[in-house]
């Protein structure tokens, strides 16, 4: 097997945290626990009781984007094990994301308001 492909395999959640980088930061990708039996999107059969990766796709939920775990290792093997670029600029992404969330808690801490009105 190809050593990129058992890469994405053994740090899958890192991987997935570099897809959620690039999509929309308000529908992460999560990982519940299947509370009934699903269909994969490629086809594949996740169990009730086992854990599968899931995008949000409508409010009902009936249309959510579900991936077993072999079908999002695959998946993200094709985004991120193949192309350093794409790896890159999720980084670079998910680095900005990172900055500005502590930006924002420093802010919380020390209002920006507050710093010219403490000399008074």
């Amino acid at each position: 097997m190809d050593s990129r492909y058992e890469d994405v395999e053994q740090h899958l959640n890192a991987h997935v945290a570099l897809l959620n980088a690039i999509s929309w930061e308000y529908a992460p990708w999560s990982e519940p626990k299947a509370q009934k039996q699903h269909q994969c999107e490629f086809g594949c059969l996740i169990e009730r009781g086992s854990k599968y990766f899931r995008k949000l796709w409508s409010p009902d939920r009936r249309e959510d984007v579900k991936l077993c775990r072999a079908c999002m290792v695959k998946m993200l093997f094709a985004i991120f094990g193949t192309d350093q670029e794409t790896t890159k600029r999720a980084l670079a992404i998910d680095k900005e994301r990172w900055d500005t969330a502590v930006r924002a808690i420093r802010d919380l801490r020390d209002p920006p308001e507050s710093k010219g009105t403490a000399a008074n």
